[in-house]
């Protein structure tokens, strides 16, 4: 199961709504003081569905597994490379996979 599946599927409104809140808090922005940051984003079943030879990668069957990214994916990592950077001072993406080469 996937932190998703996790959450909406498994757990009680309760606790749903406790882990909600925890991930809003332990995302607040920095103060305004502090200039620019650098989001490092996973690309499988973060950008789109893993899919791999060896069936090794997530378990989200939500979305399309042909190589289309996730709603609004794209749209993020552009704001981070071009709007917010010229705003905030020096934010940017970072894509990592630990798929092989």
């Amino acid at each position: 199961a996937d932190l998703r599946g996790i959450v909406f599927r498994s757990l009680s409104e309760a606790d749903r709504v406790r882990v909600l809140r925890r991930i809003l808090n332990a995302c607040a922005p920095p103060p305004a003081r502090r200039r620019g940051f650098v989001v490092l984003s996973d690309v499988d079943d973060t950008l789109l569905p893993a899919h791999d030879a060896l069936n090794i990668g997530g378990s989200d069957q939500s979305w399309h597994r042909d190589g289309r990214l996730y709603p609004g994916v794209s749209r993020t990592h552009w704001e981070l490379r071009s709007g917010l950077r010229d705003e905030f001072g020096g934010d940017y993406s970072v894509l990592l996979t630990a798929r092989p080469p």
